[in-house]
């Protein structure tokens, strides 16, 4: 199976200067040889990034 993920649209549901949760809709395209074409599955995720560092690392990851 061959799936790739894209990433069609995000938003921020709140943020402050160490923290950002993210709402990101994500379409997932999925082929394979028992099935003619290509599919797509519309997902939802919340994600967390917190500040480490400098740099911002995924702390959680929730689909919706």
């Amino acid at each position: 199976m061959l799936s790739h993920p894209e990433v069609s649209s995000a938003g921020v549901i709140t943020a402050e200067p160490s923290r950002v949760e993210l709402l990101l809709y994500v379409n997932q395209y999925r082929r394979n040889v028992n099935t003619t074409g290509e599919k797509v599955d519309q997902n939802r995720v919340v994600l967390t990034l917190v500040a480490v560092d400098g740099e911002w690392r995924i702390a959680k990851a929730i689909a919706v």
